[in-house]
């Protein structure tokens, strides 16, 4: 069973729980209210319980991260393509920087994707999808 505890002088709730390997361990939470915090503490504890069972699985897990984000944020969790988010990266950079350096965030854009294109096993070692 979780649990919940915080140090005195943090202001984070810290989960309590038992891995999938029987080890109990202790992670923030990174919450200051203590029922988000709680929240936290269980979707961890029912990902720890997928992986003991042997069912956990990335889409498993993601989905738990994104029911997380959401009840604690109140914010939708978003699960983005590489080539989405520079898009957004750089229309963000040409909104604040000069012309020129937003044509060179632009290029930094384009090298990347190419490198990553270049050697697909590249986007698996950096946790991208393109």
């Amino acid at each position: 069973m979780a649990s919940l505890w915080r140090r005195k002088k943090s202001p984070y709730w810290v989960c309590c729980y038992t891995s999938a390997d029987g080890q109990r361990l202790k992670k923030s939470t990174k919450q200051t209210d203590r029922k988000k915090a709680w929240e936290v503490c269980l979707s961890i504890e029912r990902a720890e319980q997928f992986a003991k069972n042997g069912t956990l699985t990335e889409q498993t897990a993601t989905k738990i991260l994104a029911e997380i984000v959401e009840r604690t944020t109140g914010e939708p969790f978003r699960n983005m393509a590489t080539t989405e988010w520079f898009e957004q990266w750089v229309a963000g950079k040409a909104q604040t920087k000069s012309a020129a350096t937003a044509e060179r965030y632009k290029q930094v854009k384009r090298d990347f994707l190419v490198s990553v294109n270049a050697n697909p096993c590249a986007i698996f070692r950096s946790g991208f999808s393109t």
